[in-house]
């Protein structure tokens, strides 16, 4: 076989990166979800407050690294409208203000290129998927809407998913282009996934953070 035949050949049998990112990564993502105890974080408003708190802190933190790769909005052009810290603001914002003595995570991946920060943004924009289920419960539970309370678990609304699909091309254009890099993509989510499970498993988050 010529080598322009390998590299077809090559092209056609790897697999979409979100197949293998979902295949990969499950055992990171059940350790996540094993520690967030969503019964008991609706059992009151207080809970659920204590609930967002955590999620800013590290929201927050891993926002705030991929405001600066270079070169993100140009491969995932609507990332403006992805932010999901502005959310947790509005929610938080409802028991009043304070978001300068909520705990940041500073134990963060260092997101320093497009790999990296791709990695990142699957875990983030994954989690739009069941922010919906989690949104018709805190609803049912605690009466919360969007606009008073649960903008951050409502996130894309009816766009979720149009929005997940919209990155899910972003994805695979950029592994297109830059053959080789796959691997950055994994880790960086892996390790994105770590940092949610070690943040959230803390009982108090502030041994970990700082304000």
């Amino acid at each position: 076989m010529s080598p322009r035949g390998i590299d077809t050949l090559a092209k056609v049998v790897e697999r979409p990166i979100l197949a293998e990112l979902k295949e990969t990564l499950a055992p990171y993502h059940r350790r996540v979800e094993m520690n967030v105890n969503l019964s008991a974080a609706l059992a009151s408003a207080a809970a659920y407050r204590n609930l967002l708190i955590k999620f800013f802190g590290i929201t927050a933190a891993l926002e705030d690294q991929l405001i600066l790769v270079e070169d993100l909005e140009i491969w995932l052009p609507d990332i403006s409208r992805r932010w999901k810290t502005p959310l947790l603001r509005e929610d938080l914002a409802v028991w009043g203000a304070g978001f300068e003595s909520y705990p940041i995570c500073i134990d963060v991946p260092a997101l320093e290129s497009m790999g990296p920060a791709f990695g990142c943004l699957y875990v983030l924009e994954g989690s739009t998927l069941g922010g919906q289920i989690i949104a018709r419960d805190v609803h049912k539970h605690l009466g919360l809407t969007p606009e008073n309370g649960c903008r951050f678990f409502s996130s894309y609304g009816a766009e979720v998913g149009g929005m997940w699909k919209t990155f899910g091309r972003c994805l695979e254009t950029w592994c297109a282009a830059n053959v080789g890099c796959r691997d950055e993509v994994l880790e960086g989510a892996a390790e994105t996934f770590a940092c949610f499970t070690r943040w959230l498993s803390c009982s108090d988050p502030s041994t970990d953070g700082e304000a």
